[in-house]
């Protein structure tokens, strides 16, 4: 039997392995905070709240996919076991959540509570699109909305649309909700493209291969439209400037 220490010595050091943390920065960045030198205590609180279940939710999906690897590094199953590596999953979900409750935010409550239901309402989705991730890996081939629907469930709700919605409830700007959902929707899922895109290239997911053409052709769409089809002329300037560089890198990076 493992030791609670032991435990949460082994999910310090896998939150701490890195990634890209995209969804503090969209946090900040719907809070009107990014590239600030000042960010309050509570809105990192925010953040850590929203790396932990990401974290759970990654140790949970390393598991299905029996990886061996996450960041370099043996995957949580690997090192524990299945059954071990379940239970920090849930663990690392309960401490998030705590973390987004606790948060010590000077806003009104109703503000926060806002913020906590959209990051709640958006891990649910992530749930639905894992399901459908399972179910796909029985078919032969999948169509492009099948594979959109898979993204935006699984991938863009929480990782872009829920934190800039969440971002925007906490700076008391909700005039920002529907543009930020605009955005976080296509986004997302141009983030999820970029990265099968670099997996086709690296033969790590050769079910996809069938339908590059189609993925390639769907990302191009997806980055004029964020470009194009959405009104920034609300958004700050700054927030503006950054949500358009972070488009262009998304993009190019599997270009």
């Amino acid at each position: 039997m493992l030791e609670s220490e032991l435990l949460f010595s082994v999910l310090e050091e896998f939150v701490l392995r890195g990634g890209k943390r995209i969804r503090p920065f969209f946090l900040f960045l719907g809070a009107g905070l990014a590239g600030s030198r000042y960010i309050p205590a509570g809105f990192w609180d925010f953040a850590i709240g929203i790396e932990l279940v990401h974290a759970g939710m990654l140790v949970h999906d390393d598991i299905m996919d029996k990886a061996f690897l996450r960041r370099g590094k043996p995957a949580i199953h690997r090192m524990l076991g299945s059954a071990h590596a379940i239970v920090l999953g849930d663990i690392a979900w309960s401490m998030g959540f705590d973390f987004l409750s606790e948060a010590p935010v000077s806003v009104p409550r109703q503000a926060k509570d806002a913020a906590i239901n959209e990051f709640v309402a958006a891990s649910i989705l992530v749930g639905e699109g894992q399901a459908l991730d399972t179910e796909y890996l029985e078919k032969k081939r999948l169509s492009l909305a099948e594979l959109y629907l898979m993204y935006y469930l699984k991938t863009a709700t929480y990782s872009v649309e829920a934190p800039l919605v969440m971002g925007a409830h906490l700076a008391g700007a909700e005039r920002l909700v529907p543009v930020y959902r605009a955005i976080g929707k296509k986004l997302g899922v141009l983030f999820q493209l970029q990265d099968d895109v670099m997996d086709i290239k690296e033969d790590k997911k050769s079910f996809l291969k069938k339908i590059k053409e189609d993925i390639n052709l769907e990302k191009q769409k997806l980055y004029s439209a964020v470009s194009r089809d959405i009104d920034y002329s609300q958004l700050p300037p700054r927030t503006k400037i950054l949500l358009r560089e972070i488009t262009d890198f998304f993009y190019a990076r599997s270009a």
